[in-house]
Formats: C-alpha cells, structure tokens, sequence
C-alpha cells in the first residue's frame, strides 16, 4: 500500500497562553479546519514533526484535546489515562498500545516519536540523555509499524526488524 498524498505540520502549540490568553479555542478551531481539509483532500498520512503541546508539562485541557497522547513521561501518562506505570519504557509502549487498538488497518500505519531507542546510535549532534531511564525505550512495541520516525538519532537505523 502507498501513501499519494501527504501533509506535514510541526509546532502546534496546543495549550499555549499568549499575553495571559488562553489560546486552546482558537487552536481547536484551526485543528477541526485541519482535520476538513485532510478528510477534503483525502489525506493518506498526516506527519507532525515536532511541539504539539507548548510545554513539557502541558495543561490537562490541551492533552484532552488530543485524545490524551501525551509526553511519555511515566507521571504525566499515568495522570492522563489513570494507569500504572513506572519507567519511560512502560509509559511509551503504553501509549504505542493505545495508537495500535483504534488506528485503521486500511492505511500505512507511521509512528513519529521524540524517544531514544535502547541500543540505537545516538548522532554527534545530540547531548546523552539518560534521565530516569529515557533512553531506554524498546523497540519490540514499534513492530507493527510501517514506518517508525524518531527523534534524536538523525540518521536511518534499523532495530529489531528491517522496517
């Protein structure tokens, strides 16, 4: 199967206050006209790159927004979907789970996520990051996957299988 038609956004900042305004309406409002034009068009993939929230710890209405896919950081993933679990690892393949039961098995399935990969070659241009076990995800929970972008590495890396 092949994607035709593609659309690529970054930096959303959903959540974000400006000059003490809270701004999640207006954003709302341009997502629903996002999410039109991609059902209009007839979209195969929507990639966001990067920044959907505007800070790490963003405001529960803005993760309620999104259908609560948050940061996969143990203490907001467990807040957000009242679930256990204890390290970056547990909270990632959690919310890799969760895409897997309610994407459509009639389109590619593309994984984008800001997360290292244990084992996987980190590039030059990236500091070490091994806070509270960050850099210690799993690949086993991104084999279902078409495709599977992450973060961090800067260069094509297979893990797991060639895919």
């Amino acid at each position: 199967m092949s994607i035709k038609l593609r659309l690529h956004t970054s930096d959303w900042p959903i959540g974000r206050l400006f000059q003490n305004i809270v701004l999640l309406d207006d954003q709302l409002y341009v997502l629903k006209q996002l999410k039109a034009y991609a059902m209009e068009h007839e979209v195969d993939a929507m990639i966001i790159a990067s920044d959907i929230f505007d800070r790490w710890v963003p405001p529960a209405e803005a993760v309620d927004a999104l259908n609560g896919i948050s940061y996969h950081d143990p203490v907001e993933v467990r807040e957000a979907f009242d679930c256990e679990v204890k390290n970056y690892d547990q909270a990632h393949t959690y919310l890799v789970e969760h895409i897997k039961a309610v994407r459509s098995v009639d389109i590619p399935a593309v994984l984008i996520s800001h997360c290292f990969i244990d084992g996987a070659e980190e590039s030059e241009s990236e500091r070490p990051l091994s806070i509270g076990g960050a850099d210690r995800v799993s690949y086993e929970p991104l084999k279902d996957f078409d495709y599977v972008a992450l973060g961090h590495l800067h260069a094509p890396q297979y893990k797991g299988v060639e895919h």
